[in-house]
């Protein structure tokens, strides 16, 4: 058992690196203990190899190098991994010690530190900051400040800051916050007592008026929701039941709630289907597409109502969504809170410009003869490639290409689709998102409408090139992969404590691979993983430019399930597979792919700062059609590689240009036919002997209320 009240293998690794850190700490404390501070303020060391060399002696002293600091000459600290590490301590915490033992811990810190302001905020803090501050209580002169160890994440420079001054930079084109991705906003955090807002431009003084009660909000405990039917809808995905207990029924808020979405407790649905196919083993898996902020998101079976912080795309169904001035009610559902969503026409849906009786967000009823009763489908286009026109709540428009199934001609005629809308500059149109097989349009319905928008999509269809001669710039991009990393393993051993035990994944995700996918070892899900060359066909799959890529060769197309219910904790840059697709996790956070290891960061955190192998002006590695392959590295050559990275040094990711033809890969399908539907049948045979396990086991279907 450790100090967190952990055991076993976990926590013999905490252990090991906790006396990594105290030697760390004592290496940097020797240096700064040399240094003069001015004002009360620790100011950090002007870099230089011997500095570097000094952390890394100490730690190999205990057998480990501790690359996750690092000393640049720049006199900037940089931090490899410093959220992910506080969030795994905070989180044991939380879970193991109790409150009043966080009590004493917490006044033991402050009654042992001088003039050491800390701050609670959402920004990684350096592993330095978090070492003197949370580990041991020490001196004045050795006090590194959050506001410095934050600068230092973010690559500004270091001075003295009055942590209550709030200005809200704009990043990314944004001056919101992104909690998760720590940027944005005021220093990428959440706003705390004593901050102070700037309105940013000249007062306006005006005299007091009364609101109009039809301007004021109903605010209670039970919410109705307006929502309009689709995309994924009945009776392709869901029974006809299924639907009618979507908006018959009451669904109470699950505490594990934020903004990136609201868990639901709820009736769980019978489903339209066995199973998701390519895309996974339950029936809720689809292929990956675009979701809309609002769309009631079934991940296995348990709804999730998707908030603004979510992820850009998934693949999970989604039946009904609420409409766009209905959204404001997602703020503010609480644990314990009900929710009921009524169907309404998506042209009756409301505009978000409008106020008082218009708006009706003064009614905490919602009024509505009736959906539009298409279940969530505006078109079906037959030919060559069947085209269908989803809805996807009242501003968006989800276009997507022939039958369930993977097929890279599909994902060629999305890319056509792409290119002619952005060569149409149609005005009103807000935002395009590629999926597998989709592409979904956003659009604002007081400028472009939704049918506006679809007889227009039908024009550009009936003008796209054939798929076939498709040839786009593809770029080679190899990145190391520590396999079966200890803290994937981590992450399923928080998942079986806190969320399911009883998991057929579980405990481990790779023998699990194995299994289903009919291969005699795990080593041969090593060298698949290995030989295989990944095609990315989606970025923002979870967030920060994750993606979403499949093997070129079929043959190397390793299917599994997603979790169900999904982990509330994954770490930064884990590797995983789900359906048929390989997905590189770009921040912490939830997460259901099955782990196979963990990589480099796919984020420039450095941002508008350059880093090695990212392109100038954009934090995001990979592109569209991208081809990631994979090299060995241990674990601790995987931590030097990720803090030189963070540190903006090194060589970078390797990345060497090129093209992709479908027509040349379509003839390499042809010439490899006969192995590859070998290598189908024995997985399908797999496949469906687990299917049946889960079904004999009852493993297929488990909600949020029983976990």
């Amino acid at each position: 058992m450790d100090a967190l009240g952990r055991g076993g293998p976990g926590g013999e690794r905490f252990a090991r690196e906790r006396a990594v850190e105290q030697v760390e700490v004592e290496a940097i404390g020797r240096v700064l203990n040399r240094r003069r501070h001015q004002g009360g303020h620790a100011r950090v060391v002007p870099g230089g190899e011997g500095v570097v060399q000094r952390c890394e002696r100490a730690a190999d002293a205990v057998g480990v190098r501790a690359p996750q600091l690092v000393v640049v000459r720049a006199g900037q600290f940089a931090c490899d991994d410093g959220k992910h590490v506080r969030a795994e301590v905070q989180g044991a915490v939380r879970e193991r010690v109790r409150p009043e033992e966080m009590r004493q811990r917490r006044r033991g810190v402050r009654d042992g530190v001088r003039d050491l302001r800390v701050v609670r905020h959402a920004a990684p803090r350096s592993r330095v900051h978090q070492r003197f501050s949370a580990r041991r209580p020490v001196a004045e002169d050795t006090v590194v400040t959050a506001v410095e160890a934050t600068a230092a994440r973010f690559g500004e420079e270091h001075r003295p800051v009055d942590e209550r001054e709030t200005e809200a930079r704009h990043h990314l084109g944004s001056a919101s916050t992104f909690t998760l991705g720590t940027f944005g906003g005021h220093r990428g955090r959440v706003l705390a007592a004593g901050d102070v807002l700037s309105g940013g431009g000249a007062a306006v003084v005006a005299p007091p008026r009364r609101i109009p009660s039809d301007h004021v909000p109903a605010l209670g405990h039970r919410w109705e929701l307006a929502v309009t039917e689709g995309p994924h809808g009945a009776p392709e995905f869901f029974t006809r039941e299924d639907i009618a207990t979507v908006l018959g029924h009451d669904y109470e808020v699950h505490f594990n709630s934020d903004r990136t979405g609201v868990r639901l407790i709820g009736p769980r649905p019978t489903w339209a289907r066995e199973d998701g196919g390519e895309a996974g083993l339950h029936p809720s898996n689809i292929h990956d597409n675009a979701y809309s902020v609002g769309a009631l998101d079934f991940t296995g079976d348990t709804p999730i109502l998707l908030g603004p912080d979510g992820p850009s795309l998934g693949g999970f169904v989604c039946p009904v969504t609420v409409v766009a001035a209905e959204r404001w009610k997602l703020g503010q559902l609480r644990p314990g809170d009900t929710v009921r969503f009524v169907a309404v026409r998506g042209d009756h849906a409301a505009s978000i410009r409008e106020l008082g009786v218009a708006r009706r967000a003064s009614s905490p009823a919602v009024f509505s003869a009736g959906g539009d009763g298409d279940d969530g489908v505006l078109v079906r286009r037959d030919g060559a490639v069947p085209v269908t026109y989803r809805r996807s709540g009242d501003d968006n428009v989800l276009v997507e290409y022939g039958s369930m199934t993977l097929d890279l001609a599909l994902r060629a005629r999305v890319h056509a689709l792409h290119e002619a809308l952005v060569a149409e500059g149609a005005t009103g149109v807000r935002d395009l998102t590629p999926g597998i097989r989709s592409l979904q349009i956003k659009v604002d319905p007081d400028v472009l409408s939704v049918p506006r928008l679809t007889g227009l999509l039908e024009e550009l269809e009936d003008a796209l090139p054939d798929a076939t001669e498709l040839v786009v710039p593809s770029r080679t991009v190899r990145l190391p992969l520590s396999w079966d990393d200890p803290s994937t393993r981590e992450a399923t051993e928080r998942y079986m404590h806190g969320v399911r035990a009883d998991a057929p994944w579980c405990p481990w995700n790779i023998e699990f691979i194995r299994r289903v996918n009919g291969l005699d070892s795990v080593d041969d899900v090593y060298r698949t993983v290995y030989d295989a060359e990944y095609m990315v066909l989606g970025l923002g799959d979870v967030y920060l430019g994750a993606p979403v890529a499949t093997p070129l060769d079929p043959r190397h197309r390793m299917v599994t399930t997603k979790y169900n219910p999904a982990r509330t904790w994954t770490p930064e840059n884990a590797v995983g597979i789900g359906g048929a697709y390989l997905c590189i996790y770009g921040m912490e956070g939830p997460g259901g792919y099955q782990f196979v290891g963990r990589t480099t960061q796919v984020w420039n955190h450095r941002h508008p700062s350059t880093a090695p192998g990212f392109e100038e002006g954009t934090p995001w590695l990979l592109r569209f059609f991208d081809r990631i392959s994979w090299y060995p590295v241990s674990t601790e050559e995987l931590a030097d590689l990720r803090a030189d990275l963070a540190a903006g040094r090194g060589p970078g990711v390797d990345v060497t240009d090129g093209t992709f033809s479908l027509a040349e890969h379509e003839r390499f399908l042809a010439e490899n036919a006969a192995p590859i539907d070998d290598f189908r049948a024995l997985q399908s045979a797999a496949f469906g002997a687990e299917r049946a396990a889960w079904g004999r086991g009852g493993g297929v279907r488990v909600t949020a209320a029983e976990t």
